[in-house]
């Protein structure tokens, strides 16, 4: 376990949570911390398109009933459960907008997610940025 494992657990009282979803387009050292926090039984769904090998302790992911499923995309269904989740403040998205731009700004936002500049988790581009 590396401290992003520790720190998920104390946000829930020491307690994994019940499950995770991996959006991570690189690096699968936060794709683990992540999968060894999760309580006993808990449920990870990569997606991320993550093309970094997983080294993963067999014998960890079966004594504690880990389940990790690949997922490609993502259905309507989904993008409406999400979306009312942080409309109702049960998911806090704010802390993973790492950048903000106006709409004059577009094409600079496009090079930073092209370019994977400054470490982008999600680039935001509204009228009123």
């Amino acid at each position: 376990n590396g401290l992003l494992t520790e720190k998920i657990r104390s946000v829930n009282g020491g307690r994994g949570p019940d499950g995770m979803v991996d959006f991570m387009p690189a690096g699968a050292d936060v794709t683990l911390q992540s999968l060894f926090a999760l309580r006993d039984g808990g449920k990870a769904v990569l997606e991320g398109g993550n093309p970094s090998n997983l080294t993963i302790p067999y014998l960890r992911i079966m004594h504690r009933g880990l389940q990790i499923r690949g997922y490609l995309s993502f259905s309507k269904q989904d993008e409406t459960e999400l979306i009312e989740l942080v409309k109702m403040g049960r998911l806090d998205v704010g802390r993973l907008i790492t950048h903000r731009f106006s709409l004059e700004e577009a094409n600079k936002a496009m090079e930073i997610v092209e370019g994977i500049v400054g470490n982008p988790w999600w680039v935001i581009v509204s009228p009123s940025a």
